[in-house]
């Protein structure tokens, strides 16, 4: 698991919740981030991001290329193996 909860807005997935000592809030996840892109691939719903953050190996890393305020920034996370639903 990544540590991240997102929304989706009109236009693409938000960051809601960045959980404190996960793998997303030691890379730099922050709450609001825009998430444009998960190793390539645009997700188009959270049941998508879900798949994309799935293709990766269980310990792999997670690339993401997020946008804020109008300024892109990529951003790589470490995922871990998890139970809970949380991404």
């Amino acid at each position: 698991a990544l540590g991240i909860r997102v929304l989706r807005d009109r236009t693409q997935m938000i960051v809601s919740t960045v959980h404190p000592n996960c793998p997303a809030f030691h890379a730099g996840n922050q709450v609001g981030e825009g998430i444009e892109r998960i190793d390539g691939q645009v997700p188009a719903s959270g049941a998508g991001l879900i798949r994309l953050i799935g293709r990766t190996s269980s310990s792999g890393n997670v690339n993401f290329i997020l946008r804020r305020d109008g300024r892109e920034r990529k951003l790589s996370v470490l995922r871990k193996r998890s139970l809970n639903a949380d991404m």
